[in-house]
């Protein structure tokens, strides 16, 4: 499991952890994380006390400040190769949400 173990952001989840979406949600564990947001962003409840919620700036791949099409365009060379910054439904879910896929 991918974590940071030292100032802020100890304990938080990483961008590629296992432990995204690799949960089970269990009855009367809460509807919020370690850090007050919601406990399920995604597919599935994260494992451990985190839940990702990712960064848009992740999704960034170009730099330029937004995410559109050349973000896609470099995205679909990164996972052809192997080597996705992220995982396909979190960043198809920061294109739909900066309005790019509607």
């Amino acid at each position: 499991m991918s974590l940071s173990y030292s100032g802020p952001k100890a304990f938080h989840v990483s961008v590629r952890s296992p432990a995204i979406d690799a949960g089970v949600s269990i009855p009367g564990t809460g509807s919020v994380d370690m850090d007050g947001q919601a406990r399920i962003v995604g597919l599935a409840v994260d494992l451990g006390a985190d839940e990702y919620s990712g960064s848009m700036a992740e999704a960034d791949i170009d730099g330029d400040g937004d995410v559109d099409g050349m973000d896609l365009f470099a995205y679909i060379q990164l996972y052809q190769a192997g080597t996705p910054p992220l995982e396909p439904p979190l960043f198809a879910s920061y294109l739909g949400n900066n309005g790019f896929c509607r």
